[in-house]
């Protein structure tokens, strides 16, 4: 797992729900800021990312856009011992404005879950997509109505937060699943990243929901 700095200003962590109504009990957390931030209330807008914390060029090829930065990545190798396999998580950013301006609504805070097997020349696969499409999880593919910005897939989308929410961000996607057939016995290398886009204010975060990362068998 690779981020930002120092132990005082980590951008991922382990999270707990307690007893705040956030959907995940517990999970880990990665963010294009300080994870310690992500604590609500929503008072303050979270723009922690510094200007020479460099992005990531898969997610960017992932997501087709250029100039990512202040990029958390977690990495791992692992071999199914079934024929499928799928993350439960949670988007949000601080791109979700309730009153944006204008040129708000372009920035493309995202994140992939990248698939490929294991010492091969595959290409990644993205994992992060909006259900039943192609189309990557972005701060403007799954966006709330309401706003000056577009609506987009609005039915994946959660709310945009009061001060009172149990995080430190604007708003979130509901809970969505990365999911992928594999071949049982093989070894895959999975790329998580979450980064800004275009400059590094207005933070976005991923949460992975604690024991969702599921192998299962399909039996028709």
């Amino acid at each position: 797992i690779s981020g930002s700095g120092n132990m005082a200003a980590e951008s991922y962590g382990f999270f707990d729900g307690n007893t705040s109504g956030f959907p995940f009990a517990s999970g880990v957390l990665l963010t294009t800021g300080t994870a310690l931030s992500a604590i609500g209330p929503n008072t303050f807008i979270l723009s922690e990312g510094i200007v020479n914390w460099p992005g990531d060029a898969d997610l960017e090829q992932a997501l087709q856009i250029n100039n990512s930065i202040n990029a958390t990545i977690l990495e791992f190798d692992f071999t199914p011992l079934t024929n499928q396999f799928s993350f439960d998580y949670i988007f949000s950013s601080e791109q979700y404005l309730s009153n944006p301006s204008a040129n708000q609504c372009n920035f493309t805070d995202g994140l992939v879950f990248l698939l490929k097997k294991e010492n091969t020349s595959d290409p990644y696969t993205n994992l992060a997509v909006v259900p039943n499409t192609s189309i990557p999880v972005k701060s403007n593919t799954i966006r709330g109505s309401g706003t000056i910005c577009t609506a987009a897939n609005e039915q994946y989308f959660d709310a945009f937060n009061s001060d009172q929410h149990p995080t430190n961000y604007n708003g979130q996607t509901v809970i969505l699943k990365a999911q992928s057939n594999v071949d049982a016995g093989e070894t895959y290398h999975i790329k998580i990243v979450i980064a800004d886009q275009g400059n590094n204010l207005f933070d976005s975060a991923l949460f992975l929901g604690a024991g969702s990362f599921n192998s299962t068998t399909n039996i028709g």
